[in-house]
């Protein structure tokens, strides 16, 4: 019995001293580890502590005493003042330019309603005399038939209203185009309107006044484009 319990006795101080020698031996790795300088350096450098530590460069802090000085109350207001003086030169310089551009607008709207309206006067211009001849035709075809004794002249009259009608539909044809017709028998002589070619006494008209119409003028979109040719009376 007491030969069992020292053979376990033995075996007790061998594992506690097996233990001790494995912790010894740990602490000795250890202590190796922490004595390799190129190691600690290599863990140092992998952090970026070395980095940072590098970069430091004490001679690049700036001097307090170098800071620049503030401008006076003064000088702030003076410069404020300036800087309102340019915003106002630069509102009424944007404030003109809008008045200029709605202008333009304005200008070009006028251009392009008065081209078409007026795309047609040269055109129109063109027809004036061919109106002017069936009118002259018309009033002679007129004139003959009151002259003529035989009042059976079915062919003169037929000619007489077939030229008439045909004289209202082109008329009529000018009208929708913005055409208007001056005839200013009995009127007051207007010169932006009227052109005289002579003077004639007269007891039917006032002085001034148109008597007789050589030749008619004519509107376009009440503008002038040709003016009636009258005789005035003295």
């Amino acid at each position: 019995m007491n030969q069992k319990n020292h053979a376990n006795t033995n075996d007790q101080v061998d594992d506690q001293q097996v233990d001790d020698q494995a912790v010894s031996d740990q602490l000795v790795d250890n202590q190796q580890l922490y004595d390799q300088p190129d190691d600690n350096h290599n863990v140092l450098d992998t952090l970026g502590v070395n980095a940072q530590i590098s970069d430091v460069n004490p001679n690049d802090l700036s001097d307090l005493s170098e800071l620049p000085e503030l401008p006076s109350t003064e000088e702030l207001l003076a410069q404020l003042k300036i800087l309102s003086a340019e915003k106002d030169a630069n509102w009424n310089k944007y404030l003109s330019a809008e008045a200029e551009m709605a202008n333009l607008r304005r200008r070009n709207e006028r251009d392009l309603s008065e081209a078409h309206k007026f795309a047609v006067d040269k055109f129109v211009r063109e027809l004036l005399p061919i109106v002017d001849s069936m009118e002259l035709g018309i009033t002679a075809a007129i004139k003959n038939d009151h002259e003529t004794k035989n009042n059976e002249n079915h062919a003169l009259k037929e000619f007489i209203v077939g030229s008439e009608l045909l004289h209202n539909m082109f008329v009529s044809a000018l009208v929708k185009f913005g055409v208007k017709l001056v005839d200013p028998v009995g009127e007051k002589l207007n010169p932006e309107r009227h052109q005289a070619i002579t003077l004639q006494p007269s007891d039917e008209y006032a002085s001034g006044h148109v008597t007789q119409v050589v030749q008619k003028g004519y509107l376009l979109n009440e503008r002038l484009i040709r003016p009636a040719m009258v005789i005035v009376a003295q």
